[in-house]
């Protein structure tokens, strides 16, 4: 009997032991469900360490886990711990093992990816919140020693140009500096070196020998001889004539446009080209059409007159507009793929933001293809503008291709409008004068 009791312990198979990784990984994920993010990110961490690798039905002693993913678990409490680098890079781990995507969890990881994003940017924007008004008030700076060394007529001299040099250094390190916080103390840098160099230049100009003045000839007295006098003639009067006033023409002020409102203004251009490039299945949501309005707004504020605090507030909404803006693309669903009507609206926005971006000559070329596939009245419409612009850029301009497309757009769709907020107020009045015609 006892030998039989310990053939059949023998026979029977014992249970496996989970393995560390495992209990680890399963302790991790309670943990962050309990709110103890430090304990389970370290939990994790020593997951990670025995099986760095992610998997689907992955076996653990007579365990089978679903799903094994400590990075996106990670980058969650790296997140909640308040360290987006962290949580990015664990989070962009998860996402190219590729087992994520095949998970529940994959709008989830898109989610936190977008807040991290959100939180790095906001605090490289708070880093470089300082660093961004020094740069911005060395350039103003500079901008106002140019002015006055103009006045001092230094136009001429070399450290005149050596400043012109460095300030246009300033700004466009200044322009495409972003959240980079080196890049504004270079700037920075650069328009204090400016402001130093149109100083001595106005300093060279006040202290230029004048010319001294041409000496004015002094007429030396002509004796001549006595000449017979003529019997007196009776005088005759001669009527005074008004003595003729000819108007000098005013000299018109010259307003010279500051760096601070032109670089606001290119920051404007950026985000509405952004707004413009918005998928078109969401072009029509609430968000990017009061977006779009706002900038309107925010066109309309930045005028000659803006005072610099003015402009300082307008660019950073629009920085934190950008920002929305990015996160909010970034948690767009992934589409179907696209329908044939899709397509050819997809190729109509290609077109018109080449024609928005200036490239004329192939907008023109993308909308002639369109066409010689399949004739639509907004392909029509939209190569009009194109070939108007081309017209009125041109020496000689010629409309009538401009003329001919408007006409067969509006041959296809009677209801065709151009919009006020992305053509200008000459071309919308012309294709109407064709509407007309």
């Amino acid at each position: 009997m006892k030998r039989l009791a310990l053939l059949l312990l023998v026979a029977l198979p014992l249970a496996a032991a989970p393995e560390k990784w495992a209990e680890e990984y399963k302790s991790g994920t309670k943990l962050l469900n309990a709110g103890n993010a430090s304990g389970a990110a370290a939990a994790l961490e020593r997951a990670i360490a025995e099986k760095p690798t992610e998997a689907a039905n992955v076996r653990s002693g007579n365990e089978i886990l679903p799903y094994y993913v400590p990075h996106f678990f990670l980058g969650i409490a790296r997140q909640s711990l308040g360290d987006p680098e962290a949580a990015l890079r664990e989070l962009r781990l998860s996402e190219e093992q590729g087992i994520i995507q095949r998970t529940p969890y994959l709008a989830q990881l898109r989610d936190w990816r977008a807040q991290a994003q959100s939180e790095k940017q906001r605090r490289l924007d708070s880093a470089a919140a300082e660093p961004r008004s020094a740069a911005d008030a060395a350039v103003s700076a500079a901008f106002k020693a140019q002015t006055q060394a103009m006045s001092a007529r230094a136009e001429s001299s070399d450290s005149y140009r050596a400043g012109q040099r460095k300030l246009q250094e300033a700004r466009d390190i200044v322009r495409g500096a972003g959240s980079d916080v080196g890049a504004f103390r270079r700037a920075a840098s650069a328009a204090n070196e400016a402001q130093q160099l149109f100083a001595a230049a106005k300093e060279e100009a006040a202290n230029r020998p004048k010319p001294a003045p041409a000496p004015v000839p002094v007429p030396q007295p002509v004796v001549a001889a006595p000449v017979p006098q003529p019997p007196p003639a009776q005088p005759i009067a001669v009527p005074q004539s008004q003595p003729v006033v000819i108007p000098q023409p005013q000299p018109q002020p010259v307003v010279i446009e500051s760096p601070e409102l032109a670089d606001a203004r290119i920051a404007l251009q950026s985000y509405r080209r952004r707004l413009m490039e918005v998928p078109a299945d969401r072009r029509n949501d609430k968000t990017i059409r009061r977006a779009l309005e706002d900038t309107a707004k925010a066109q309309a504020a930045l005028s000659p007159s803006a005072d610099s605090a003015s402009i300082r507030r307008i660019v950073a909404e629009i920085r934190r507009r950008e920002n929305e803006l990015t996160i909010y693309l970034a948690m767009r669903p992934t589409p179907p793929p696209p329908s044939p009507a899709d397509a050819t609206r997809a190729r109509l926005e290609s077109a018109y933001r080449a024609f928005a971006l200036g490239d004329l000559a192939s907008s023109e070329q993308m909308l002639s293809a369109l066409i010689a596939a399949k004739p639509l009245a907004e392909a029509y419409l939209l190569r009009g503008c194109a070939r108007y612009t081309q017209a009125v850029l041109a020496r000689n301009a010629d409309l009538a291709p401009a003329t001919s497309d408007f006409k067969a757009a509006l041959q296809l769709n009677r209801a065709l409008r151009l919009d006020g907020a992305a053509f200008s107020p000459k071309l919308i009045a012309y294709f109407e004068s064709v509407r007309k015609q």
